[in-house]
């Protein structure tokens, strides 16, 4: 084989490796639901004051996530800068106690919940995370009707703060439906989610 072909067939198996490393070719098909990347595994998102079952907000009035490459990104972003957990620090390291300053600091800008997708951990409230926040303070009736890109049907675990004493968890978006649809109510906190592990298309916190 001549030297020509020689560098021709390498450089073809360079960009064939370089395909199989991204997954193949694209198809222009999209993807039914776009994994959460490695470069934004935690988010931090506002959550819209109003219960299941209202219309839908127009789409340029529901807040983007902000995602960032740390839990302790994510955390700091999420008060302000109030609150600054060690670099180290994992997402279930965050305590009540962490956010009692800047709750009492900024009372209309609220940590309400965590949603962790645990999938490939061996412990609850770990792995990629979005955290919820609300700036109408405290847990009223707040409402997150569909999950943003990269995280519907994954959430296996959740904890809530600032007294969001229910936290329920939907299969579908904008809240329950009729039919055998199930749903969660985490409380405080599921390390597990059951029939909804990977589940949740929709959330409403309430007290």
């Amino acid at each position: 084989m001549s030297q020509l072909n020689l560098k021709r067939c390498a450089q073809a198996l360079v960009i064939t490796s370089l395909l199989a490393g991204c997954g193949g070719t694209d198809t222009g098909e999209p993807a039914a639901h776009e994994p959460v990347t490695q470069a934004a595994q935690h988010c931090v998102m506002n959550v819209m004051p109003f219960t299941p079952g209202e219309p839908l907000p127009a789409s340029d009035t529901v807040p983007a996530p902000k995602c960032f490459t740390s839990f302790p990104e994510a955390i700091s972003f999420a008060t302000g800068g109030t609150v600054r957990l060690p670099a180290t620090a994992n997402p279930k390291d965050l305590k009540e106690s962490d956010l009692k300053s800047v709750h009492q600091a900024a009372p209309n800008e609220i940590v309400i919940g965590i949603e962790y997708e645990d999938r490939w951990t061996a412990s609850a409230y770990s792995g990629n995370s979005i955290v919820f926040v609300s700036t109408y303070g405290g847990c009223g009736s707040l409402f997150v009707p569909s999950m943003p890109a990269g995280w519907n049907d994954i959430i296996s675990s959740s904890r809530s703060f600032a007294g969001c004493n229910h936290s329920y968890h939907y299969q579908n978006d904008n809240g329950p439906a009729t039919g055998p649809n199930p749903s969660i109510d985490c409380g405080g906190g599921c390390t597990g989610m059951g029939v909804m592990d990977n589940q949740t298309s929709s959330i409403f916190w309430t007290q």
